[in-house]
């Protein structure tokens, strides 16, 4: 019970100073940028912190799926084993 309120206290103590940044951020870059999807005739306004958010996020995913992807043959190996 002592270690999950210490995990519990170490995540807020993480998690509202960044939730803090994050809302300062958006608050403080509001100007509209245009967002081109270069190959695509698309073009969308969005605000600056929305789009540096949108391009975090999606730089997150990608990483997520090209790490899920690359540890395959591991995934693959590991279950042989098992068997």
């Amino acid at each position: 019970m002592k270690k999950f309120k210490f995990q519990r206290a170490l995540s807020l103590l993480i998690l509202v100073p960044a939730g803090l940044v994050l809302v300062i951020f958006a608050v403080v870059n509001r100007h509209l940028v245009p967002l081109d999807f270069w190959p695509l005739p698309i073009s969308v306004l969005l605000p600056f912190s929305v789009a540096i958010m949108l391009v975090f996020v999606i730089g997150v995913l990608w990483g997520g799926i090209v790490s899920w992807i690359s540890a395959f043959n591991s995934r693959r190996q590991a279950r042989e084993v098992k068997r």
